[in-house]
């Protein structure tokens, strides 16, 4: 702007005294003309005792001042004019201040997402979301609009910035969201060849809780403390799914996991109450690529027809119990199942074969103890001494073989064992006895049975004896 110039006249009685070039002239900084980011500027004019005024809606703090602050800026340009007596000069400030505002419309604290919402971005202008503290995780769908969508919202609070720039100048506006959505992330799915599995899940926050529930399964899924995140878990056979819920306030996070139980299920069947030393055993048959095989425990001379099938004979089965044990394997695991076969018959003998010369004997078996023994005998004519006991004397015992049974009854199971007793007792007779008047007499005594031998002799007196062997 050029400079004006301005004549002053003073009257002082009749003379006139000539004040030129006066310099009037307004200033704001260093140019004239200026621009403003807030909606305040400053003003300045030379020389001193000027008024400012202005055709707008601005507020001058001091009109009168040649330096003066303006606030409430209009939009756009705006005219302030310092006047000094009849000169004046012109400044144009513009006022370029942009406004920013954010907002969201959530209203479930629960949610991972929101929407963002900022005012309208002026023309010629743009806008910028962004996080004022670093988030991972954190996504802004379009953060150059002014509305968008922010998804992963961690647990708690977040700030947004919502930052708008236009002719210079930029304002930004924050806004905080809750997010009571606890963190759930911790832990991974377990397989293995055991019935015990482990799970490291997320801790709750503090004024949190957490709970172990089953989702499915093959069996049932037993947790040794259903609030604890570390829990001891025991699943059944197969695939089960387990899920931790984390509550905190109105939230629930719940996060499932698999469990994979890869042992084989063997199945060596029931106990078996036997009064025999043979049976068969029956366990679950394999399933295709399992392979399996049976096995004894402490094993004596029991036989097992053929090991690799699931239902072999078993036999020489000892009195008492014998512990079977049937293994699969499925390429991944090996699991065992066992299964005891009772034999409830009891120890019996009768004892060894023998030879007498006696119609007597004394037979010799194993004592029974508290169980039930009783001798017993196909021929009707021989006498028991006692027939209950293990050592009794048997009589009337001719020529020939006595089979004798011991039977001994436990309450369970009879068992018997046969003892042969060969008797070559004979009972003889000399005749009867006799007198006559003839020096001779026939001798007739029992006759020698096949394969034996007689022989006559002279007790008492003497005689001659015509065939002794006869």
């Amino acid at each position: 702007m050029p400079y004006k110039s301005k004549l002053f006249l003073k009257l002082i009685g009749l003379s006139v005294i000539l004040l030129s070039n006066v310099l009037v002239k307004a200033q704001v900084s260093a140019r004239n003309d200026t621009s403003s980011c807030d909606g305040t500027s400053l003003l300045y004019a030379v020389p001193a005792g000027g008024v400012w005024t202005t055709t707008g809606g601005a507020t001058i703090v001091s009109p009168s001042s040649q330096a003066t602050a303006v606030l409430n800026l209009d939009a756009g340009e705006n005219e302030f004019t310092y006047t000094l007596g009849l000169e004046s000069d012109l400044v144009i400030v513009t006022n370029n201040q942009v406004f920013a505002s954010a907002s969201t419309d959530r209203t479930d604290d629960c949610l991972l997402s929101a929407n963002l919402i900022g005012n309208s971005i002026p023309p010629g202008g743009n806008g910028k979301w962004e996080l004022k503290y670093p988030a991972p995780g954190v996504l802004i769908q379009n953060s150059s609009n002014s509305t968008t969508v922010v998804n992963n919202l961690p647990f708690g609070t977040t700030i947004f910035v919502w930052t708008i720039t236009a002719n210079e100048c930029s304002a930004s506006a924050e806004i905080t969201i809750l997010n009571n959505s606890p963190e759930n992330n911790d832990g991974t799915d377990q397989s293995g060849c055991t019935n015990i599995f482990y799970i490291g899940a997320e801790t709750p926050p503090a004024l949190g809780n957490g709970l172990w529930s089953q989702v499915s399964s093959p069996g049932t899924v037993i947790f040794n403390n259903p609030s604890d995140p570390s829990v001891q878990i025991t699943a059944p056979i197969g695939q089960s799914i387990v899920r931790w819920t984390i509550n905190y306030e109105t939230c629930s996070v719940p996060k499932d996991f698999i469990i994979q139980n890869n042992l084989p299920k063997p199945e060596a069947g029931s106990t078996q109450l036997l009064c025999s030393s043979t049976s068969n055993l029956n366990a679950n048959p394999v399933l295709p690529g399992e392979q399996a095989f049976w096995s004894i425990i402490g094993p004596q001379s029991e036989i097992i027809s053929d090991p690799s099938i699931h239902n072999p004979t078993v036999s020489n089965l000892k009195q008492g119990t014998t512990t079977f044990v049937w293994t699969v394997n499925n390429g991944l695991c090996s699991a065992t199942d066992s299964v005891q076969l009772i034999n409830n018959l009891p120890y019996v003998y009768a004892g060894a074969d023998t030879t007498i010369c006696t119609s007597t004997y004394t037979l010799l078996a194993n004592n029974p103890g508290s169980d039930i023994g009783t001798w017993s005998c196909t021929n009707p004519l021989v006498v028991f001494d006692h027939i209950n006991s293990y050592n009794s004397g048997v009589s009337n015992l001719s020529g020939g073989t006595y089979t004798f049974r011991w039977t001994i009854d436990n309450g369970l199971c009879p068992a018997w064992d046969e003892v042969s007793v060969n008797s070559n007792y004979v009972s003889i007779s000399a005749g009867n006895n006799t007198s006559g008047c003839s020096n001779t007499l026939d001798l007739n005594a029992t006759a020698i049975p096949p394969g034996g031998s007689g022989l006559w002799t002279i007790v008492q007196g003497s005689a001659t004896i015509d065939d002794p062997l006869s």
